[in-house]
């Protein structure tokens, strides 16, 4: 039966086991407790927070969709009165989470990343380790390969750097790409507690560079709320679960609210409620980068702002017949080429 209800949300309804152990008189609560051992997998009992419930299937968490919830519950409970309709679905799917919430969760797990049945994270003493990944790592996705540690720049990226930066502050800015990028992967955004703004006209490669970070990193776990949305209660809750937020080219005249940007950036709890959903808290793990001409002008100026930032110039086209494709084509190529590497 397990085998069969971790592939929730997967499979047809036939596979949808009857919980005959649950007698046909039972109520919302009852149900609820059934189906919270139901899903539990591989000895792993699930967890509601920040407004999902997650399951976790080899030691890797994963949303359970509401609809698919729904549909199992249907299906699992078709037998029991207080089963029978949708507004009981949802009675009971809110039960569930209340018995299966944990608020902050993921919160208090440590930055580090999946790859291959290990967790990669870095040490106080600044060098990549890596450890049998379990369930505790509270990791919601794996990366398709474990990471490329010889010495050595990546030969495409290297290339790219040398092309659009000055040659005085070529080293310095790749280092600096190399830490958003490290950061955004490891999950280290609210220990750095920085935002990098790639700023330079257009064709200088500054997209590429974003475009290439969405390909180490699954969908996801990268979102794309621009700078205006980050204002917003109901948008500002796509930030959790996420390692990255690369929204396309920001607007020349977009004003952003510093207060708020100090909160995101800051590792402080950030309050957020989806629509229909209920308000919940998170400590945003996204690393920001954004994609500008110039810098978008501030409302608030100070050190506290300015030290939260880190400025990328792309100061150079990259010359026609170095370009090896659209932004789009160029990134896949490196990945494809030196994405372990990367």
């Amino acid at each position: 039966m397990k085998k069969k209800l971790s592939a929730i949300g997967t499979t047809g309804q036939g596979d949808f086991p009857v919980r005959a152990s649950v007698h046909e008189n039972a109520k919302h609560a009852e149900i609820a407790q059934d189906a919270r051992r139901a899903l539990t997998v591989d000895g792993h009992e699930p967890v509601f927070d920040a407004g999902e419930i997650y399951t976790c299937t080899k030691n890797i968490w994963h949303i359970l969709p509401k609809s698919s919830l729904h549909s199992w519950i249907g299906m699992a409970y078709r037998h029991c009165n207080a089963a029978s309709k949708n507004s009981d679905y949802r009675a009971i799917r809110s039960t569930i989470e209340d018995i299966l919430a944990r608020p902050g969760f993921f919160n208090d797990t440590k930055p580090g990343v999946a790859a291959v049945g290990r967790f990669w994270r870095v040490t106080e003493a600044g060098k990549l380790y890596n450890e049998p990944l379990t369930a505790e790592h509270g990791q919601r996705f794996e990366l398709p390969f474990a990471p490329d540690t010889s010495e050595g720049e990546p030969e495409m990226l290297g290339d790219l750097f040398s092309m659009v930066f000055d040659a005085e502050a070529r080293e310095g800015l790749a280092v600096a790409v190399g830490a958003l990028m490290g950061a955004s992967i490891l999950g280290l955004a609210g220990y750095f507690k920085e935002t990098g703004f790639l700023i330079g006209s257009g064709d200088t490669g500054k997209s590429t560079i974003g475009a290439l970070l969405t390909k180490l990193l699954p969908p996801g776990v990268c979102s794309a709320l621009p700078l205006s949305a980050l204002s917003d209660k109901h948008s500002i809750g796509n930030l959790e679960g996420k390692r990255v937020n690369i929204p396309g080219e920001e607007a020349a005249d977009i004003v952003f609210d510093a207060a708020r940007f100090k909160q995101i950036t800051g590792g402080d709890p950030v309050s957020a409620r989806f629509v229909h959903g209920r308000e919940f808290s998170f400590v945003s793990n996204a690393l920001n980068i954004f994609t500008a001409n110039k810098m978008p002008p501030l409302r608030e100026h100070g050190k506290q702002i300015y030290n939260r930032m880190v400025f990328i110039r792309f100061s150079r086209p990259v010359p026609n017949e170095k370009r090896i494709g659209k932004t789009e084509v160029a990134a896949q190529k490196m990945f494809d080429s030196e994405g372990a590497k990367i």
